[in-house]
């Protein structure tokens, strides 16, 4: 019985379906693509306060989620009218700099839309739970109007 047993479990992982660890999805498209498909992620959870100008979206994926849950990491960069920031800061929660570290992070391929580390010390910051139903990563808002999005699960 237990060798029936062993070799039932060496079947059933043998002919099991096989998932990439590690894969990435990216909004792509023109502008109006990207911003009608980064604008419907968003809403999903936050009405947004102004249309978007541009917008970009990657999310990577580590593990396959069979041994356990997969970890997700989203990267947003977002373009507003600059006259509009007010609306969204106001949508947003600011983000307790006392108990969170803010640190730099960017997607494992780089991507000319994200911002820079010289960029990101002069960012004012806000919770990304609001907007993207993770408690992880920040909210990046620019006098500019671009807005920037890291948000992870683990």
């Amino acid at each position: 019985m237990k060798l029936f047993s062993v070799l039932l479990l060496c079947f059933l992982t043998a002919c099991s379906p096989r998932h990439p660890a590690e894969s990435t999805y990216e909004a792509s498209g023109t502008q109006a693509q990207r911003v009608a498909e980064v604008s419907k992620i968003l809403s999903k959870r936050f009405p947004l306060p102004t249309p978007l100008i541009d917008a970009y979206f990657i999310e990577e994926k580590i593990g396959d989620g069979m041994m356990g849950p997969s970890d997700f990491f989203g990267f947003y960069s977002l373009k507003v009218a600059p006259a509009d920031l007010t609306a969204w800061r106001s949508a947003l929660t600011p983000i307790d700099s006392q108990s969170t570290t803010i640190t730099y992070y960017t997607p494992k391929k780089i991507r000319t839309w994200w911002l820079t580390q010289s960029e990101f010390l002069d960012l004012t910051f806000y919770n990304p739970m609001t907007m993207t139903g993770r408690n992880n990563g920040w909210v990046a808002v620019s006098p500019d109007g671009r807005i920037f999005v890291y948000a992870f699960t683990m």
